[in-house]
């Protein structure tokens, strides 16, 4: 058997043209001690056995070369060539020391092939052009004996785009986490994601329990679509997207991934709330009418939203407003959602939770229906992994703004609790007839909106989607009508009456901030 015992401080390999360093089959190199192999323009070859102890290689020049390790296992692996060269992997390679880029521009190309760091392999000397491209198929994977961080020294061919790693969890013999980018968009971004970018990592772990993993992953400014700041990290996978501690930086996505294999990317944040409530207007019995034709454009212009059909078993179109967990009386985002006869809250397609764009991992929930009185939580919500929030449940289940004399809800009986309906006019009180508060308030009365959009009828009637039709059966009217043989109409203003407690001087206000 062939065999080489390279224990000189450097032995330096240059040859004019194509040139390499061949290990044939059958052959074993072994490099004692400190020993340095400097590769000048010379491809490495490895066929037979290299052993690199505690020693270095050197790869040098001013051509790109290859690397083919064969197996081999390298202490520590040196690029120092000249600028805008590379070195090209052309296999799998386990470095077990340390990595150093040590001149400007250059590049470890991996191509199909993974470069594996073993637990104790550091990276030096990276930066935005000296790094390991992974735009083809090939992982940087590095293996942990003990949790912690690390940044994945990555990018594509023409961009550094490295991705830190801060995990904690439960450590096999083989626990791994390997990554690679792609500078392309995610295939499956959420189809209504106005802010992102084109560019996601693959990070995949292995051997690790109770894994949980902060991922900063940075991208090239040139990669937004939309406004940076509301770019913020989201993991797919493989089914749907999560959004946990997800953050924005400076060219940065940020955010917390539990699955071990899974994609990461920037984009809009799209929380989801579980949310139950009830309108006064349109229940009786345990349940809530669906008389309405409801239009297929939200009436809530802050929060712009068109169906091609209105799902089954829907009462009315409302709005959640995410407002700031530290601050509630901030507005964050609008969105408008459906709902439901048995008092869920959905999303457009009828059934799944409502999906709230550019929210934040937590906030306070607040609701309004278009004629009743609005409500929000008393305390912040998970808009990430969402629990139910069932307003109906009782008074607690709402804010109780302790400067509003009224509750913020109605009792409906039975144990079940509603927003108050009547503010025909929007205004956010509900009053019977007109009132000034000194020094400078004025409210005026939803009975009279009833009146005045009738014509200033009181036997008049309209049909239709109207705010002024606050019980909610299809009819505006002023006072009651039969129309025979067996259809009576209720009057909306006597509605307001009754929600004041058949006062025409009594006075309701919502509890929102």
């Amino acid at each position: 058997m062939k065999k080489v015992i390279i224990s000189c401080f450097a032995l330096v390999f240059s040859l004019n043209g194509y040139s390499q360093f061949v290990i044939e089959s059958g052959a074993t190199v072994t490099m004692n001690g400190s020993a340095t192999l400097v590769l000048q323009d010379v491809d490495l070859d490895n066929a037979g056995t290299l052993n690199t102890g505690t020693s270095t290689i050197i790869m040098k020049g001013s051509d790109s070369n290859d690397i083919t390790s064969g197996g081999a296992t390298i202490h520590n692996l040196s690029i120092e060539k000249s600028a805008g060269q590379t070195v090209n992997l052309l296999d799998e390679m386990v470095i077990s020391n340390n990595l150093n880029f040590g001149t400007n521009d250059n590049k470890l190309v991996l191509g199909a092939n993974d470069l594996n760091l073993e637990a104790a392999a550091t990276v030096s000397g990276a930066d935005a052009d000296d790094y390991v491209v992974t735009d083809g198929s090939g992982y940087l994977n590095k293996e942990y004996s003990a949790a912690g961080s690390f940044s994945y020294p990555v990018g594509d061919a023409a961009n550094y785009s490295p991705i830190e790693s801060n995990f904690t969890g439960t450590l096999g013999a083989a626990a791994a986490i390997k990554a690679k980018v792609n500078a392309v968009v995610h295939p499956n971004l959420p189809s209504d994601a106005s802010d992102y970018i084109s560019r996601f990592w693959d990070v995949e772990a292995s051997d690790i329990t109770t894994y949980s993993n902060t991922l900063t992953g940075t991208y090239v400014a040139g990669d937004v679509t939309g406004t940076a700041s509301q770019v913020k990290g989201a993991s797919y996978d493989g089914t749907d997207w999560f959004y946990n501690a997800a953050a924005a930086g400076t060219n940065q996505a940020i955010g917390l991934v539990d699955d071990l294999v899974a994609d990461f990317s920037g984009s809009n944040f799209f929380g989801k709330v579980d949310l139950a409530m009830l309108l006064q207007g349109p229940y009786s019995g345990g349940t809530m009418s669906t008389n309405l034709t409801l239009p297929l454009t939200s009436p809530y212009t802050d929060a712009p939203l068109t169906v091609t059909s209105i799902p089954a078993g829907v009462v009315d179109w409302v709005k959640i407003q995410v407002r700031d967990a530290t601050t509630p009386a901030t507005i964050v985002s609008n969105h408008s959602a459906f709902l439901k006869s048995d008092g869920s809250v959905v999303g457009e397609d009828g059934t799944a939770l409502p999906l709230l764009k550019d929210a934040n991992p937590t906030g306070y929930i607040a609701i309004y229906h278009r004629n009743h009185l609005a409500i929000r939580t008393p305390s912040s919500l998970d808009l990430v992994d969402p629990v139910l929030h069932d307003f109906s449940a009782g008074l607690s289940m709402a804010y109780d703004d302790p400067a509003v004399s009224n509750d913020a809800m109605v009792d409906l009986g039975g144990g079940a609790y509603g927003l108050y309906t009547g503010d025909a006019n929007g205004d956010g009180y509900v009053r019977y007839t007109d009132a000034f508060i000194p020094p400078a308030t004025f409210i005026n009365s939803d009975a009279l909106e009833v009146f005045s959009i009738l014509g200033n009828s009181s036997s008049g009637q309209l049909s239709g989607y109207y705010d002024a039709d606050v019980n909610m059966d299809g009819f505006v009217r002023y006072t009651d009508a039969f129309i025979p043989p067996a259809t009576f109409i209720n009057s909306d203003a006597l509605k307001i009456f009754s929600t004041l407690g058949n006062s025409s001087s009594a006075q309701l206000k919502e509890n929102i901030d």
